[in-house]
């Protein structure tokens, strides 16, 4: 079981207030890293193209098991994607995998703040979006490993639906204008 969020994270706006996610409670909170102070300064080397709008929010994060259901989701309030508090505050450990479109930024930013919570994690491109991405490792390309790798009890590499996100958000596509034009308060009433 996790351990009680201290009052005190809540008053200083450490807890993510933007989550849905009813299976997986807080259970801690991300402090303030030295590195979201010093943002851009890194010397990264991916170059995937960030749409940006002055008035819409960026979107909502989904996030799903490898058997494809919905764990939850999250209203996201920077364009660059999701920080770290959607799965650190919310799993005791890190997911053996993170399968995701921006996974090689996402790598970097776990690594700078949470090293050693990520430490066991893999990431990877998903095998839609790696086509966007240029000067990134082909280790973070999904297709250069096996089919066969088993990725969660019952389910290989090969069988891994990869855009279920994507096939969700198709569905999901009546609702976009009302999302993108709603404020993060908003959202949450």
């Amino acid at each position: 079981m996790c351990s009680q969020i201290p009052d005190h994270a809540v008053s200083q706006g450490f807890v993510d207030e933007h989550c849905f996610m009813p299976a997986h409670p807080l259970c801690r909170f991300l402090p303030t890293f030295a590195a979201d102070r010093s943002r851009g300064t890194d010397g990264k080397t991916c170059n995937k193209f960030y749409k940006k709008h002055p008035v819409l929010t960026p979107g909502i994060l989904t996030l799903f098991c490898a058997h494809t259901e919905c764990i939850g989701f999250s209203l996201m309030t920077d364009q660059r994607g999701p920080t770290l508090h959607f799965i650190y505050n919310r799993f005791k450990t890190a997911p053996k995998m993170i399968v995701y479109d921006n996974a090689c930024n996402l790598h970097r930013y776990v690594l700078r703040r949470a090293p050693q919570f990520f430490s066991s994690t893999l990431f990877r491109i998903d095998r839609l979006h790696i086509r966007n991405h240029d000067g990134c490792s082909s280790g973070y390309d999904l297709r250069q490993y096996p089919a066969s790798m088993l990725v969660s009890p019952g389910v290989t590499l090969g069988q891994l639906n990869t855009q279920v996100a994507e096939q969700v958000n198709a569905l999901l596509e009546n609702v976009r204008t009302q999302v993108c034009f709603t404020s993060t308060r908003k959202f949450d009433h």
